[in-house]
């Protein structure tokens, strides 16, 4: 820095050379040294200032102590007019030198030229500096006659420093490269390596970009932060819907309260809100899970198991050379695959919520036979040899497996018969039970569907209704099927007719 006696005093009377501003508290003036009246005289000469080249001359030509004084800020101002007016007249130089070398390089192009001595030689074309007007590290040009206008600019750019300081500064810059390894550091790693000098090569680079270059920054801060918490209820509730409801079928609705019961907190925090939760479903079981909507609205919620992620699985096991099998242990693994697809069959079985199943599928065997999956088929045949035990286990086996995803033709049927048979809904809730019927409430459910259709209250598929020719047992008239449906019987009558 310039070494200069400042003024500590309000020179009152004295005024600035340059602006011709009077000394302020705030902007006091400082004396010219012999350094800085060469340094200012420099600066004045390049802007081409012939007022403040005249009042420098004639101050220092009068021999006596210097009288000029300045402000520190206007000295500042004309350093930055010089260095701007620099930089323009070297880029305009430049821009010549670059008309010169192609000329030059056209008349190389152009054919050879013949020596005193008859022998033919080309002339070298002077070398371009590649990297005087563009960044080194991003390679982006530089219009560098935009810092005449701007000269704030130019404080947004950094030459290489001098001859002490540049190989420490190349050497920085590819240890940065190696470390960072990305693109990025393997096109900067290029440029260098073709550059051996930085300030011969007047190498220019942006001090945005040095930093963005030397501090890389990482990904890891975004998005939502994780809570471990939160985390560890998500991973509970999901070994709960492995368990509890696999291959099932559930509402979003019921999963959520489920997390608010796991959740150990009062205010239940740490419960996620349901369109967040099914977001974080769809992340976890990926294709395994399906949504859908009811007639009220409701995200229904389906897991099932791809066929190929359950061979993958199984082949992962039997080839893992960590583990050793035994025959047993290979047992157990093949029994447990076949489960899984069977259950993967049942899973995506095509079944109707909105029609009772029509009196037909209740008495054909092989309609009901076209329900159950061939997996499943195989299965029973092994055990069961006729097609109705087939089909009558394969509908009792797919409804246990998805209890309310549809009424089974068999069980509707066999509830429909044991109720004209007996009339005890105690009998039919315990077959139920059993898992070889309907309930009783589904069975009265039908009753006035079938009412509401012979009364023209409604619509119902044509099949659904029960006539004569359907072989199946019904009341002979219609006005004590109405009362069967719409009496309602006491819990004594009801014991009794169970026990009778």
């Amino acid at each position: 820095m310039d070494s200069m006696e400042v003024d500590t005093t309000n020179c009152h009377g004295l005024r600035c050379f340059i602006c011709g501003g009077p000394g302020t508290e705030m902007q006091k003036l400082s004396k010219v040294t012999q350094k800085g009246y060469q340094q200012l005289l420099s600066y004045s000469e390049i802007v081409d200032d012939a007022m403040l080249i005249n009042r420098l001359h004639e101050d220092w030509n009068d021999g006596d102590d210097p009288k000029l004084k300045y402000h520190l800020d206007c000295r500042t101002e004309l350093y930055h007019r010089s260095r701007s007016v620099s930089i323009a007249k070297r880029s305009g130089q430049d821009a010549q030198d670059q008309r010169s070398d192609r000329m030059k390089r056209r008349s190389v192009l152009s054919g050879p030229s013949t020596s005193s001595a008859g022998s033919s030689t080309f002339q070298t074309p002077s070398a371009h500096l590649v990297y005087r007007d563009v960044c080194i590290l991003c390679n982006k040009s530089i219009n560098v006659e935009m810092l005449v206008k701007y000269p704030n600019t130019a404080r947004k750019l950094y030459r290489a420093p001098d001859n002490r300081f540049q190989d420490r500064l190349k050497r920085n810059l590819l240890e940065t490269a190696v470390r960072r390894g990305d693109a990025w550091g393997v096109e900067v790693a290029g440029r260098l390596s073709g550059i051996i000098d930085l300030v011969a090569e007047e190498a220019l680079y942006h001090l945005r970009c040095r930093s963005q270059f030397e501090n890389p920054v990482t990904n890891s801060g975004v998005g939502r932060p994780t809570d471990e918490e939160r985390q560890l209820l998500f991973e509970k509730l999901c070994k709960w819907m492995d368990e509890e409801v696999e291959h099932g079928v559930t509402s979003l609705a019921e999963i959520h309260m489920k997390m608010e019961e796991l959740d150990p907190t009062e205010d239940k925090s740490l419960t996620y809100g349901r369109m967040y939760l099914k977001k974080k479903l769809q992340e976890h079981y990926e294709e395994s899970l399906c949504f859908t909507l009811d007639e009220g609205g409701r995200f229904i919620v389906w897991l099932k198991d791809t066929t190929e992620a359950i061979l993958r699985d199984y082949h992962q096991q039997v080839i893992n050379p960590s583990q050793t099998m035994d025959d047993s242990a290979l047992k157990d693994l093949i029994i447990s695959t076949a489960i899984h697809l069977i259950c993967g069959d049942l899973a995506r079985v095509s079944l109707d919520t909105k029609q009772y199943p029509s009196v037909d599928s209740m008495t054909n065997t092989q309609s009901q036979l076209a329900l159950i999956p061939d997996s499943l088929k195989q299965l029973l045949k092994a055990i069961v040899k006729t097609d109705e035990k087939v089909a009558m286990w394969g509908q009792n086996l797919l409804k246990a497996y998805r209890p309310r995803s549809g009424v089974m033709p068999s069980q509707l049927g066999l509830t429909i018969q044991l109720d004209h048979m007996f009339g005890s809904k105690w009998l039919i809730d315990r077959i139920h039970h059993l898992g070889y019927s309907e309930s009783y409430v589904e069975l009265h459910h039908y009753k006035y569907c079938y009412l509401n259709v012979k009364n023209g209250c409604g619509s119902m598929d044509q099949d659904t209704i029960i006539t004569d020719e359907d072989g199946i047992d019904v009341v002979e008239h219609e006005e004590a099927e109405v009362d069967a449906v719409l009496s309602a019987e006491q819990p004594e009558e009801q014991e009794e007719s169970g026990s009778g």
